[in-house]
């Protein structure tokens, strides 16, 4: 089991920004501010004269989270939303973010992909229908009352919004859901087709997404192979089976027949 903080929500958001500072650990930032009267900048400045403050606060790396995967439509949208541990994922409160940046996402009118999109997100006021706390606040913002709510560094590591397009199907999976529209994982892949048979393209590309998620492959095909890779395992039959999309075997056929093959021979139709 784990104690829940009794300190107030201020002074918990203070000794997150104060954390994040220093890299100092929570019982010292909180001696510093009771001591400063929860003046941040005072209470820098009393854990550097005590030694006590780190000039470079070591980096707290994300283990978990949860993606929320929505697919309309017209539209596509997947939000990423990273935390130190399970314990976290778990929780009501990160979940309810977690919506709250799919609902500001969904509102944007343009398209968002990977994570270079993610400053630009971060500057967007959330959209309506939020709780009191979060009202006229930032996606930063709702970022940062997370992080101090569960005293874990918390972000956005990966977003994708995009509206369908004529000539392309969009297929997606989203595995280990917790809860509708939520999950661990998560693909999606977009076939180009001139094909009218939007159905069979649709479960096509659904089953690549899936196999994408249980795969992980990490190129589409061999022309994507960085130089050093073309050299030395193009041919390599086993490499290209395990980390090259096309060249694997397709999960959900009964036949052995590599995805490459699977879409020239047209199996969707």
């Amino acid at each position: 089991s784990r104690v829940r903080s009794s300190f107030p929500f201020t002074s918990l958001f203070n000794m997150k920004i104060l954390r994040d500072l220093t890299g100092s650990p929570i019982a010292e930032c909180k001696a510093a501010l009771d001591a400063c009267k929860e003046d941040i900048n005072l209470a820098k400045k009393w854990l550097e004269d005590k030694g006590l403050g780190q000039s470079k606060p070591k980096a707290r790396r994300y283990k978990d989270g949860c993606i929320s995967l929505i697919e309309k439509e017209k539209s596509i949208n997947l939000v990423q939303l990273s935390c130190e541990t399970d314990f976290v994922a778990r929780t009501k409160e990160f979940k309810e973010v977690l919506k709250i940046l799919m609902g500001t996402l969904d509102s944007l009118a343009c398209d968002c992909v990977g994570t270079k999109d993610i400053d630009m997100l971060l500057k967007v006021q959330l959209a309506g229908g939020v709780s009191e706390k979060y009202k006229n606040k930032s996606v930063r913002d709702a970022i940062a009352l997370l992080n101090a709510q569960t005293l874990e560094n918390c972000g956005i590591s990966n977003i994708w919004k995009m509206q369908s397009q004529p000539g392309i199907v969009i297929g997606t999976y989203l595995h280990g859901e917790t809860e509708s529209q939520i999950g661990s994982k998560a693909g999606i892949v977009l076939l180009q087709s001139e094909s009218k048979n939007y159905s069979g393209l649709k479960k096509l590309a659904n089953t690549i997404a899936l196999q994408v998620v249980a795969m992980r492959p990490m190129y589409i095909d061999k022309e994507n192979l960085p130089p050093e890779l073309q050299k030395t395992k193009s041919k390599d039959k086993d490499f290209l089976q395990e980390m090259v999309l096309m060249e694997q075997e397709h999960i959900e056929l009964e036949e052995k027949k590599t995805i490459r093959e699977t879409l020239i021979q047209k199996q969707y139709e």
